[in-house]
């Protein structure tokens, strides 16, 4: 099983069992850069993730890709944690 593999299926398993997370993004083509945020994963899917991080009293969506994961361009504390990624 390779590396992004895995990442997937860890993905899913935490979708599966606890969606609530805390989820670090460190983008700079967006200029976005989030530090621990709660949030809940809402959705999994062959090349994508869906989550709803709560930001300033507010709630918004988001779209990630299992590679921000592998280039560490997004962090979940949970998957850290479990699987020392």
């Amino acid at each position: 099983m390779n590396t992004l593999s895995l990442i997937k299926s860890q993905v899913m398993y935490l979708f599966k069992t606890n969606p609530r997370v805390h989820i670090d993004i460190s983008n700079r083509s967006d200029r976005k850069h989030v530090t621990n945020v709660p949030a809940v994963i809402t959705g999994v899917y062959p090349n994508l993730f869906t989550a709803r991080l709560k930001e300033n009293n507010s709630e918004k969506d988001y779209v990630f890709q299992y590679v921000d994961l592998l280039t560490h361009t997004m962090e979940i504390k949970e998957l850290s944690k479990l699987y020392n990624l």
